[in-house]
């Protein structure tokens, strides 16, 4: 056989084996078998990374938080509440103690995105860095004052209206809002103090009362933003320093009261001078209530018809400014005035509510203003808690019914103070004595009521 006849031999045999390999495929492909494809890594990995995705959505929420775990870096995983709402975390062990730092929320971020994460930390880790320290470090770090303001104003135990002088005295410190609270420094405190107190628009008082919010603010965000360890934020509240330079303000207690003689002039101006201003019958009959009860004037204006009783006689001050419920009687001018308010307001939520259910608010500076000129003197609001108790004390009311009427916590040390039990009947009387009494004052006669109506 020649070279030629066996070269065409070669090239029909090569020839039958394609034919063959094509017909196998042909035969395969009816039967249903697929031939078996070569599956790259680079493929393997996208594949993977989209059957996570569809096992990480699938993940339903029950009644106790979870956590899925998903590997690559060990400890990496997805923590499910019962919200739905899935968070990546990374569990590992720094320096003995157990470490759960989360990484992000899934949806905002990716698996992949929250896997980098978990890498950072896991790096970190080895190089014998606490994750959960440095990141509790940095946040601790950028806490601004509003944010600490903000916190502070959460507080559930305090009062609207320590709320709303927290928001004023802010309001004189409000460049500092941005800064970062460690930023906030003794020097900064002591000059803005001492700007304060010179300003014309402060005084004395409000300047140190200003700077006690600021450091109640400062200790409150001190604690609650402690490093891991328990070891606050700060390390001295900066406004201590102005104790330490003995740069508060000296400030004289007010003893400022409506003497006896000028509270006819007084009562005079109240009952006949107010008319004309709005919410000027509320504002008459706040008045004369504060004067004859010696109730705290943000009580006062706060009291509600539900808290009180015409059957018993009383009146209540729920959750007061020592955390208690006060109940007082009433006396006989206070009572025929509540019936008065209550044809007129009965139906509304507030006692001090004019026709239209509008609620009093406060005494505003030009009913204060009209007080002033016919007395002849100035005349805050809690002068008349002081002309109460003042009238008490000329009546020889004893300090144990007294500090009963004014809600005043006795102080713990004292022993008999702990078997003394005032009763609101036992206040009746001595309370209906210092009505009396500053009736008498005014030009009326014990027991005369005046007719509001008429002046209403």
């Amino acid at each position: 056989m020649s070279d030629k006849d066996l070269h065409g031999e070669e090239l029909l045999a090569q020839m039958r084996a394609m034919y063959e390999q094509q017909e196998a495929k042909v035969a395969a492909l009816k039967s249903g078998d697929k031939p078996a494809r070569k599956v790259t890594p680079a493929k393997k990995n996208r594949e993977d990374k989209k059957q996570e995705k569809v096992d990480v959505d699938g993940l339903l929420s029950k009644d106790k938080q979870y956590t899925h775990r998903l590997g690559d870096p060990s400890g990496f995983g997805l923590r499910v509440s019962p919200g739905g709402t899935k968070t990546f975390i990374y569990e590992t062990r720094v320096n003995g103690r157990n470490r759960r730092i989360k990484c992000g929320v899934y949806g905002p971020l990716t698996i992949t995105e929250g896997r980098e994460k978990a890498r950072e930390y896991a790096k970190m880790v080895g190089q014998g860095i606490d994750p959960a320290e440095v990141k509790s470090a940095k946040k601790r770090a950028g806490l601004t004052l509003q944010t600490a303001v903000d916190e502070y104003l959460q507080r559930s135990n305090l009062k609207e209206s320590t709320r709303k002088d927290v928001r004023s005295a802010v309001e004189r410190f409000k460049d500092w809002l941005n800064k970062p609270v460690m930023d906030i420094t003794p020097v900064m405190c002591e000059q803005r103090h001492r700007a304060l107190t010179a300003s014309k628009y402060s005084s004395g008082a409000r300047a140190n009362l200003t700077m006690r919010y600021l450091r109640a603010i400062l200790n409150h965000a001190s604690v609650k933003h402690s490093a891991l360890d328990g070891t606050p934020l700060l390390a001295v509240n900066p406004v201590a320093r102005l104790g330490a330079i003995k740069q508060w303000n000296r400030v004289q207690r007010r003893r400022t009261f409506v003497k006896p003689h000028m509270i006819a002039g007084w009562f005079k101006v109240v009952t006949e001078g107010l008319a004309d201003l709005s919410m000027g019958t509320e504002m008459r009959d706040c008045l004369l209530f504060s004067m004859l009860t010696g109730a705290r004037p943000n009580e006062a204006v706060s009291l509600q018809w539900r808290h009180v009783d015409f059957k018993s006689k009383t009146f209540t001050f729920p959750d007061t400014k020592n955390h208690t419920d006060h109940e007082l009687p009433m006396t006989e001018f206070v009572s025929q005035m509540l019936l008065q308010r209550h044809r007129l307001c009965g139906h509304y939520e507030y006692v001090f509510s004019n026709m239209e259910g509008r609620k009093l608010k406060e005494v505003t500076r030009w009913a204060k203003g009209r007080v002033e000129e016919a007395v002849g003197e100035r005349v805050m609001l809690t002068d008349l808690r002081r002309t109460f108790v003042t009238t008490a004390e000329r009546l020889d009311v004893g300090p144990y019914t007294l500090k009963r009427m004014l809600n005043h916590t006795i102080e713990g040390n004292d022993v008999t103070a702990g078997y003394i039990v005032p009763t609101t009947d036992r206040l009746r009387t001595p309370m209906q004595l210092i009505e009396d009494q500053i009736l008498r004052d005014a030009g009326l006669k014990s027991g005369d009521v005046i007719d509001l109506r008429a002046r209403a």
